[in-house]
C-alpha cells in the first residue's frame, strides 16, 4: 500500500510541484445509501395515464364506431349501397323477403339493429324487404264493368295494385268515348281473378274520324271495280244505269267526283253504268206467231212468255212494257202474253175418265183465263154402272155457263164451260148360280177378280155370300152387289 502511496506522491510532484491534499491519509468511514420513498401523487397520475392509454387503443382500434341508419322506408339497393361504403362484410348481411301489399317490391321493412346503434365491420345485419303485393290474392272484378271509364279503370287498377292489366282504345259508333266497350279476361273466371290475371279493357275512342282520301279514274272500268274501292276507303256509292251504244254492260260511263280530287270517308261517289245497248220494244200485239218467234230469237233473254186462252184473233194479247220503251239485257224480263186461242178438252178425260182428274184439269186452266168448272148439276148425279169403275165419269154435257148454249165436248170449247157429269157410284154385278159357286175359294177368287171388298169367316166346302150391311140374309142368283159395299163369306 505503502509504494503505491509513493508512486502517487511522486507523480503529483512531478504535475504541479505541490503534494494534492486528496493524496493525504485516507480514513475509511462507513457510507448508507438513502432509501427511496415512493409520492402517492405521482402514483395517482401514473394510474390515470395508463388507463388514458388503454382507453386510446380501444378507442382508435377496438371500439365499434359505425352507425346504424334507420332502412325501414327504404330500398334494399339502399343498403347494399351503405354495406359497401362502410367496408362492413356482405357475408353477415341476410335479405328476407315477404309479401306486403303497402310496401312497393324492394323496400326495406324491419332491421334487426336499431337505427343509431354503433356496429362493427363484422357485425351480423337481417333486414326483412318487400315483395309488393301477392300476385296470387284474389281481387274482386267490377260488376258493372261495361259503365265504366278509363279513369274508373285506372283508379281500380291502382287501389288493387294489379300487374298485367292492359287498356287498349278502339274507334266506336256506339259506345261514348272513354267508356269500356268490352274486356278480355283470357278464359279466366271472374270469381277466379287474381292481382297476376291477364285482363284486356277495350276503351272507346269515340266515333273514327273521317279519313281523306284520293278518288281514282273508273272511266270505262267496271262497275265492280268502282264498288269495291268504294268499299275499302269507306266511300258511298250510288249507282245510275244508262244505255250506250258502244259500252257493254256494267262500264262505267261517269262519276260526280273526277279523277285526282279528294273525298271525306262517308261521303257518296255517283256513278254511271252502261246497261248496253238498248232494244227498243215493238207493239207486239201488231205482230204474226211467226214475226214473234223470229224477233225473240233475235233478242233472246229479253222475254217470259206467259200463255193465255182467248177469243180473240190476235197471237200476242198483251205486254208488260209498252211499244216502244228501251230495253237492256240486264233489265228485268218483259212479259207477254201469247194467245192458246179456245180451249179443248184433252181425249183423255171424258167418258170413263176420273172425274176428279177433270176438276184439276177445270182448276189449273182457269189459271189461264178460263172460267171452266165440272159438277154433276143433272137429276142423275151418280149412279151404280155395269161398265165404270167408282168415281169415273159415265157421261157429260158440255155448255156455255153464260149462253146455256150445248157444245161437242170433243170440240172448241167456250171460255165459260161447263161439264155436267154423272160419276159412277161404283161397278154393280148380277149375281148367278156360275158365279156363286158355294165354296170359300171360288167365292172368294171372285171377289177379288172384281176388286170388290169382302172378309171370310170361315173356310168351308159350302158357304155364301153376305152382304156386310145385313149379314143376316144370304145373296142368292139374281140379286145384286156393289163396288162400295163390303162382304162377308160365310
Amino acid at each position: 500500500m505503502s509504494d503505491k502511496k509513493d508512486y502517487l506522491s511522486q507523480l503529483a510532484v512531478e504535475i504541479d510541484g505541490k503534494k494534492p491534499e486528496s493524496f493525504k491519509e485516507e480514513k475509511l468511514e462507513r457510507v448508507e445509501r438513502p432509501k427511496i420513498t415512493l409520492n402517492p401523487k405521482m402514483l395517482g397520475v401514473a394510474a390515470v395515464i395508463l388507463v388514458v392509454l388503454i382507453g386510446l387503443i380501444w378507442f382508435i382500434f377496438l371500439r365499434a364506431k359505425i352507425e346504424m341508419p334507420d332502412f325501414v322506408g327504404q330500398t334494399s339497393a339502399d343498403v347494399t349501397a351503405w354495406v359497401r361504403q362502410q367496408g362492413i362484410a356482405s357475408s353477415g348481411i341476410i335479405m328476407k323477403e315477404e309479401y306486403n301489399f303497402n310496401a312497393e317490391e324492394g323496400v326495406v321493412l324491419s332491421q334487426s339493429v336499431e337505427a343509431g346503434k354503433k356496429v362493427k365491420e363484422d357485425v351480423k345485419l337481417t333486414f326483412v324487404v318487400s315483395k309488393g303485393a301477392d300476385p296470387d290474392e284474389l281481387v274482386d272484378f267490377p260488376e258493372d264493368v261495361l259503365s265504366m271509364t278509363r279513369d274508373d279503370v285506372e283508379e281500380w287498377i291502382d287501389e288493387n295494385k294489379l300487374e298485367k292489366v292492359r287498356i287498349n282504345q278502339m274507334y266506336s259508333d256506339t259506345v261514348e268515348e272513354g267508356y269500356v266497350i268490352s274486356f278480355d279476361l283470357k278464359g279466366i273466371a271472374v270469381e277466379d281473378f287474381t292481382r297476376s290475371t291477364n285482363v284486356t279493357f277495350n276503351v272507346s275512342r269515340g266515333p273514327q274520324p273521317a279519313k281523306t282520301v284520293t278518288v281514282q279514274d273508273f272511266l270505262d272500268k267496271s262497275q265492280y271495280e268502282a264498288e269495291s274501292w268504294a268499299k275499302s276507303n269507306g266511300i258511298l256509292i250510288e249507282v245510275y244505269e244508262s244505255y250506250s251504244e258502244d259500252k257493254e254492260a256494267g262500264i262505267v260511263l261517269s262519276q260526280s267526283v273526277s279523277s285526282g280530287r279528294t273525298m271525306k270517308e262517308g261521303e257518296t261517289l255517283i256513278i254511271t253504268v252502261s246497261m248496253g245497248k238498248a232494244v227498243t220494244l215493238p207493239d207486239f200485239t201488231m205482230m204474226s206467231e211467226e214475226q214473234f218467234n223470229e224477233w225473240n230469237q233475235e233478242n233472246p233473254g229479253l222475254l217470259k212468255i206467259k200463255e193465255k186462252y182467248s177469243d180473240k184473233s190476235t197471237y200476242l194479247l198483251s205486254q208488260s212494257r209498252r211499244a216502244g220503251t228501251q230495253l237492256g239485257k240486264e233489265d228485268d224480263k218483259v212479259e207477254v202474253v201469247v194467245n192458246l186461242g179456245l180451249p179443248v178438252l184433252p181425249a183423255n178425260l171424258g167418258v170413263g175418265a176420273s172425274y176428279q182428274s177433270l176438276v184439276d184439269w177445270c182448276n189449273n186452266e182457269r189459271s189461264k183465263g178460263t172460267d171452266m168448272f165440272a159438277g154433276q148439276w143433272g137429276s142423275d148425279q151418280s149412279t151404280y154402272s155395269y161398265t165404270y169403275p167408282q168415281g169415273t165419269i159415265i157421261s157429260m154435257q158440255c155448255s156455255s155457263y153464260s149462253t146455256n148454249e150445248v157444245y161437242a165436248c170433243s170440240g172448241r170449247l167456250p171460255l165459260d164451260a161447263r161439264f155436267d157429269v154423272v160419276v159412277s157410284k161404283g161397278l154393280v154385278v148380277d149375281l148367278n148360280e156360275t158365279n156363286l159357286s158355294d165354296s170359300t175359294a171360288a167365292l172368294a177368287d171372285f171377289m177379288t177378280g172384281l176388286g170388290f171388298r169382302y172378309t171370310i169367316e170361315t173356310t168351308a166346302e159350302h158357304a155364301g155370300l153376305y152382304d156386310a150391311s145385313n149379314p143376316g140374309v144370304q145373296l142368292t142368283s139374281g140379286d145384286k152387289i156393289y163396288e162400295d159395299h163390303e162382304y162377308i163369306i160365310k
